[in-house]
């Protein structure tokens, strides 16, 4: 239902608008952006908690699904006067053998705290090619998300790899 409301805003933004219908056409998109992560986000927690969670590794390129990553979060920046920037490499346009849902959820993730923590300057996201004198073929990607937040403190850094927890210790 959700991808039918975001197609028909879609539709809707194709038709002739006034400034003002635009804006209020923005701020629509903006929020079943929003609360499509937040589904999303509800469904991957129910699939952890029952146990579901299963990797479905398949052959894609990542560009193609970046760029829609990219282009849904652009106007969160946009919101908080922060630039995007994005640099990516030649693995962009390679075909990649993993599950690509889980590769661009983590990047989502990353960009969305980096929002969520940072005030000034842009936000940098690199993707690359982590270990340059692997065989053709083999492999892994870098993701390195760079932004002027608080960072972590080095004492909750080992916290990190406990689920369900905030850092603060928040929900």
């Amino acid at each position: 239902r959700m991808q039918g409301i975001i197609g028909a805003l879609s539709l809707f933004r194709a038709t002739t608008l006034d400034r003002e219908q635009v804006s209020w056409l923005d701020v629509a998109n903006r929020s079943a952006s929003s609360m499509m992560s937040s589904i999303d986000d509800l469904l991957q927690f129910s699939e952890l908690m029952a146990g579901q969670d299963a990797l479905h590794v398949g052959e894609f390129r990542l560009r193609g699904g970046l760029t829609r990553l990219l282009a849904a979060l652009r106007p969160e920046f946009e919101d908080k006067n922060l630039a995007l920037e994005f640099y990516g490499g030649v693995v962009l346009d390679r075909v990649l053998v993993s599950h690509e849902g889980k590769i661009l959820y983590v990047i989502r993730h990353l960009l969305s705290n980096a929002l969520k923590f940072s005030d000034r300057g842009p936000v940098c996201l690199s993707i690359g090619q982590a270990n340059k004198s692997a065989a053709v073929g083999e492999g892994s990607i870098r993701v390195l998300v760079q932004d002027s937040g608080p960072g972590i403190p080095e004492p909750l850094l080992a916290e990190l790899g406990r689920p369900f927890r905030q850092l603060d210790g928040s929900f």
